[in-house]
């Protein structure tokens, strides 16, 4: 007997916040549209399956047990499969994954990418990019067969555990980060026409991360340290266009502790994990997961439970993850329930 996802909303009793339950085991659920009505999900036996309307097709069907990653763009015209055939088998930091793309909420030719990691659509969903870790490259694709892939080979030697966040501003520009010998991240844009690096911003330490997003026109920048030597942690926003030489940069929050960061971005939202003190008892760190607003820097803490640090992006939700359970912090719920409605007519 085959089952379609229903989300229900139920109140958290830990901090007010709505819980993210589904009537399909959350683990399984791989992506879920704003409205509810188009979910992604896989099974055990190696299937990943859609639901929409009250309808479920297969959309892949891998060995037993492999592990599927979705991703989808707001341009919502195609779906990225990342899976994972070997998932429980082999553990190793440099394995690429097999990378599908499929039309957005229907049944359609899955075409077969190649292999990479932490895929990603850009432009109205016209070309894709995916990063190479043993060859340490990231590949730019376009759909448009006429038009040749674009290569970017990495610095990086220091950090085997890292992967570029990259974006694509047109055909012909990109923005990624890398890491240099002296072990600063950078984000760099790289101009393919030209065959030119600029560096858009520099990490102030060794070892501090860089994550990134784009709103709009603008270039969402945190910079937060890994461990205790660094412990400011700061965002700020720049404008990707018009802005000479990328000078003009706009603080949005800054901390003298060491965040975890985490971001994550969405309208004009950036949420991320903040630290709040630390447990002296435990030695570590008390983080909440914060909201910030990118049009006013407003920060807000939405979490009340100390050790809060995992934050997860489904379509247009904005989760946070604490011991098994999910949080909605962001997004509404325009879904359908299996409840049967009462006549209070009769």
């Amino acid at each position: 007997m085959r089952f379609i996802s229903f989300l229900l909303l139920l109140p958290s009793i830990c901090h007010g916040l709505d819980e993210f339950i589904t009537k399909q085991a959350i683990n399984k659920i791989r992506y879920i549209s704003k409205d509810g009505k188009v979910t992604y999900y896989q099974k055990n036996s190696g299937e990943l399956q859609l639901s929409t309307n009250y309808k479920f097709a297969n959309i892949i069907k891998g060995k037993k047990r492999t592990q599927y990653l979705v991703h989808a763009s707001n341009a919502k015209k195609k779906i990225l499969i990342e899976a994972d055939d070997s998932f429980f088998d082999q553990v190793n930091i440099l394995k690429d994954n097999q990378i599908y793309v499929t039309s957005y909420g229907i049944k359609s030719e899955l075409i077969d990418i190649g292999k990479g990691t932490n895929p990603e659509l850009h432009l109205q969903d016209q070309w894709i990019s995916f990063y190479q870790k043993e060859k340490k490259q990231l590949i730019f694709k376009s759909f448009n067969p006429s038009i040749k892939e674009k290569v970017i080979t990495l610095v990086n030697g220091s950090n085997p555990f890292f992967t570029p966040q990259h974006l694509m501003l047109t055909p012909n520009d990109v923005l990624y980060t890398d890491i240099n010998k002296s072990g600063h991240m950078a984000i760099l844009l790289y101009s393919f026409t030209e065959k030119s690096f600029k560096t858009i911003y520099k990490s102030k330490n060794p070892g501090n991360k860089i994550d990134l997003c784009q709103v709009g026109n603008q270039l969402i920048i945190g910079e937060f340290p890994v461990g205790e030597i660094q412990s400011n942690s700061s965002i700020m926003a720049m404008n990707i266009f018009n802005n000479k030489d990328f000078k003009e940069v706009t603080p949005l929050y800054s901390s003298d502790l060491p965040d975890f960061g985490n971001m994550k971005c969405i309208d004009n939202f950036v949420f991320f994990s903040k630290t709040l003190g630390t447990d002296t008892d435990l030695n570590s760190k008390k983080s909440e997961i914060a909201k910030l607003d990118i049009n006013t820097s407003k920060l807000e803490i939405l979490t009340s439970e100390k050790y809060v640090n995992q934050l997860i992006k489904i379509g247009e939700i904005i989760l946070a993850s604490f011991k098994g359970k999910h949080y909605i912090l962001y997004g509404k719920n325009n879904v359908l329930t299996d409840e049967i409605k009462k006549d209070n007519t009769k």
